[in-house]
């Protein structure tokens, strides 16, 4: 399993490539201001076709760059429901950030137990997690797990934690 963080933007939020070593498949896993360039390029160096783009969550420092790397890559879309109107909402206005956001189309949504193993094998499922936002996601990818998100949860890898 490849596990890439990249801290980016303004508000220093991380993005992730992760991917499976034996099918050459990979997903981003948020997606803050400049990270968008870097990711690919990883991906590229490392021979990944980024597949899928996940958010965590909604708020603004997560999805400043999902259209870049939907364009870039093609990736699939995806959040869940509860946080898709905040892609709508001109949430850096709030903070006097004058940084617009390009809206993107949401291709599924993230839920509880929803398998993606038909897409990226290295993925087994999202489950809702505890975060500063209800609808932050804990992505669980084959025996190890990535805890991703922000606030209170930061970045890490742990030994099969989720059920």
């Amino acid at each position: 399993m490849i596990i890439q963080v990249i801290e980016a933007g303004l508000a220093a939020t991380n993005g992730y490539l992760v991917a499976d070593h034996e099918n050459g498949v990979g997903c981003v896993i948020d997606a803050p201001e400049g990270v968008a360039a870097p990711l690919c390029e990883q991906a590229e160096r490392l021979g990944l076709a980024v597949k899928l783009l996940l958010n965590t969550h909604g708020h603004w420092d997560h999805i400043v760059d999902n259209a870049a790397l939907k364009r870039a890559t093609g990736a699939s879309f995806g959040i869940h429901q509860d946080s898709e109107p905040l892609l709508s909402i001109p949430q850096t206005h709030l903070f006097g950030l004058d940084l617009q956001i390009e809206p993107v189309t949401v291709d599924f949504y993230l839920a509880a137990g929803e398998p993606f193993r038909q897409m990226m094998a290295a993925m087994s499922h999202a489950i809702d997690g505890l975060g500063h936002e209800d609808a932050f996601q804990v992505v669980k990818f084959s025996n190890e797990a990535a805890v991703l998100g922000a606030g209170p949860v930061r970045a890490s890898r742990m030994r099969d934690p989720c059920p």
